[in-house]
């Protein structure tokens, strides 16, 4: 998941991606499939050109590739329309609690990257969710590198210190702006 949410005190889940039926349900493309989250909540922020509005779910349900809302106040497909493109947010404290050596993706931005050899590189600036894989942004002093977020390339994530350590610095390309 990206870091698209404006507000680091906001966790971005998903986006309106269209209006469903004729009785105003929104149709939301989740960035986690597997993420009960977004079911589980009882108000959603939407976040939708330039504004922030907090909006009380009716009833949610699943179907193939994405999860339907019906909001209360969205009677008509019209007015569901008015929300495509909305970033869909929860509070970051309506997240599930983690283990020992978890954290979410939007805790990484802000991070500081080493190398093995806690030679400094730069800084998480973003996380971008691929198909395939996430991967992050650093902003280092050459340029901006996306490192892939596996095993190979990142060997260790300590949140409670900030830092990031990677490895094979050199095969990410530097990016344009």
């Amino acid at each position: 998941m990206s870091s698209r949410a404006q507000d680091l005190e906001l966790v971005a889940l998903g986006r309106v991606a269209r209006a469903h039926g004729i009785v105003g349900e929104l149709r939301i493309h989740l960035y986690n499939p597997d993420s009960a989250v977004l079911r589980e909540q009882k108000e959603i922020i939407l976040l939708h050109n330039g504004q922030r509005s907090t909006l009380r779910i009716h009833k949610a349900r699943e179907v193939p590739k994405a999860l339907l809302l019906s909001i209360d106040g969205i009677r008509t497909r019209t007015q569901a329309e008015a929300w495509q493109g909305a970033e869909v947010c929860v509070p970051s404290d309506a997240l599930p609690a983690l283990d020992d050596q978890e954290y979410y993706i939007k805790d990484l931005v802000g991070m500081q990257v080493y190398d093995a050899d806690e030679q400094a590189l730069g800084q998480v600036i973003d996380v971008l969710s691929y198909p395939s894989v996430d991967c992050l942004v650093v902003n280092s002093a050459d340029g901006r590198r996306e490192v892939p977020m596996i095993d190979d390339f990142v060997l260790h994530v300590d949140t409670s210190k900030g830092l990031v350590i990677v490895q094979r610095w050199d095969e990410f390309e530097i990016q344009p702006d």
